[in-house]
C-alpha cells in the first residue's frame, strides 16, 4: 500500500519531470535569436515534499526564492515521476524519456549512454549558457548526465561525502 508521503514524493518528482519536458519542448520550439531568449531554470529537489514549499500553499514562507521564481514563470501543480529513484528520475527529466528507453533503473554507477539527447544539450545548441549545481553524488559527472552543461559542479569536500547542502 502506498503511503501519503510516498504519493507526495512521487508527485513532486513528476512535477520536476514535467517541467523538464516543458523545457525541452520550449527549447525545440524556440526560433528566435539568442538575444531574444528567455531564461530556463530547472530546480530539482530530491525527496522534498511539495506541501512544505510555500509556492504550493504551505503557510510558512519556507522557500522565498523559489516562490519568486514561481511567480515569474510556470509552476506545475500536477506532476508524476516514472520512477522514485534519484538517478533514473533525473535521466528521465533531462531526456524526456522513461527508464526502459534511457536504461537507468537504479542509482548504480553505470555510464549514461551518449546517444540520449539531454535538455542541456538542446538548450546549448540554441545558444543558452547551461549550468548544474549538484547536491548528490548519485548524479556525479562520471555517470554522463553532464553532457551539454557548460558548468557541472559536482565537487564535494571529500570522496566519502554523498551529499552537500544548498546554501
Amino acid at each position: 500500500m502506498t503511503t501519503n508521503k510516498t504519493k507526495k514524493s512521487l508527485l513532486l518528482i513528476l512535477l520536476v519531470i514535467l517541467l523538464a519536458g516543458a523545457g525541452i519542448w520550449f527549447a525545440a520550439q524556440q526560433r528566435s535569436s539568442v538575444s531574444g531568449m528567455r531564461h530556463v531554470v530547472l530546480i530539482s529537489l530530491d525527496t522534498c515534499r511539495a506541501d512544505y514549499l510555500s509556492c504550493y500553499g504551505y503557510a510558512q514562507p519556507t522557500t522565498p526564492n523559489i516562490d519568486a521564481l514561481a511567480r515569474q514563470g510556470y509552476l506545475f501543480s500536477h506532476a508524476m515521476t516514472p520512477i522514485p529513484v534519484t538517478l533514473p528520475a533525473h535521466a528521465s527529466m533531462l531526456t524526456g524519456t522513461i527508464p526502459p528507453h534511457h536504461g537507468k533503473h537504479e542509482n548504480k554507477d553505470v555510464y549514461f549512454d551518449p546517444s540520449h539527447v539531454t535538455l542541456a544539450a538542446l538548450l546549448k545548441k540554441k545558444g543558452y549558457n547551461t549550468g548544474a549545481f549538484l547536491g548528490s553524488q548519485a548524479l556525479n559527472s562520471h555517470l554522463g548526465l553532464n553532457r551539454g552543461f557548460d558548468t557541472y559542479d559536482d565537487r564535494f569536500a571529500n570522496e566519502d561525502q554523498s551529499e552537500r547542502r544548498a546554501g
